[in-house]
């Protein structure tokens, strides 16, 4: 979750689910013209309103109060009890079937952000790879930066995806990676999770078959900026460095200290003041990677 602005662009998309409606009704997310509004989330256990603006930075914070002309700072303090910048119903975000486009850059669709965060423990997947993560999903926050547009699939495709295939089939540990995130990523098909007793010519079928199956998510996964992250991430899960706690928050197996979701913990991982906590944990990754193969 960004904390101030920053030259990014995040999607808030429809998941759209299997029902008893027809593919392409007009009903099958939402109906023509229709919309949800989301209000800033109050708090179950306290009855507050949660601060949309907790943690972020004071400079950002007086963007803010520029762009939506306010006096000062102590306006955004979500106690205030005259004038409350966010019960003013000006503040209700609006989202209809075909989603909702925010810049980060600008404070306005900040604010907007920010308060659509709160929603992610039951409503908005916090990233588009943990759609499917529960069910009470309706929207997904998607990085457009990570995106590849699933358009028909071309001849360019198939030959960057078969190009970076042909980069790692000679790896076993490559392919394990990539199907390992493939698996994550895809919502655990059994039918794809690698195995350390394979041998190469079962994870070059696995792969070769994904490929054929569905290129756009192979180059997809394997062109995103964040993939030693999330090769990193999956595979601490997976040997039992990382636990999920709070139902969707990653946190180091030992630690009292979640990371945050899989967006935050890429985050606090890529971010160089905490550079000696990401060789810790790809060191002890690695380390147990070996001894599982054994």
């Amino acid at each position: 979750m960004e904390n101030s602005l920053v030259n990014k662009k995040i999607n808030v998309v429809p998941i759209i689910r299997n029902s008893w409606l027809s593919k392409g009704h007009d009903g099958q997310f939402l109906f023509s013209g229709k919309y949800i509004e989301l209000e800033v989330k109050m708090d179950a256990n306290t009855g507050y309103l949660k601060d949309p603006l907790l943690d972020v930075t004071k400079a950002t914070k007086e963007k803010i109060v520029e762009a939506f002309a306010l006096e000062g700072i102590s306006d955004l303090n979500i106690h205030k009890r005259d004038n409350n910048f966010w019960t003013d119903t000006k503040r209700t975000v609006k989202i209809d079937r075909n989603g909702l486009l925010l810049d980060l850059s600008d404070p306005i669709d900040f604010v907007k952000y920010r308060q659509l965060c709160g929603y992610t423990d039951n409503y908005i997947s916090p990233s588009w790879e943990e759609r499917n993560n529960k069910l009470t999903y309706k929207f997904s926050f998607r990085d457009e930066d990570t995106v590849v547009e699933n358009n028909a699939v071309t001849e360019k495709d198939k030959i960057a995806a078969y190009t970076k295939f042909g980069m790692m089939q000679s790896n076993i540990n490559d392919m394990y990676d990539f199907l390992l995130v493939y698996y994550y990523s895809n919502k655990k098909d059994r039918d794809y999770f690698p195995h350390f007793s394979w041998n190469i010519d079962k994870y070059l079928d696995k792969i070769g078959t994904l490929i054929e199956k569905d290129v756009n998510k192979f180059v997809t996964i394997i062109q995103d900026k964040n993939y030693k992250y999330k090769v990193l991430i999956y595979k601490g899960l997976n040997l039992g460095l990382l636990e999920f706690v709070n139902k969707n928050k990653y946190q180091v197996v030992g630690t009292d200290n979640p990371l945050g979701t899989l967006e935050d913990t890429i985050i606090y991982l890529s971010d160089k003041k905490n550079n000696q906590e990401y060789l810790e944990l790809k060191a002890k990754v690695e380390q147990k990677s070996r001894q599982s193969k054994v």
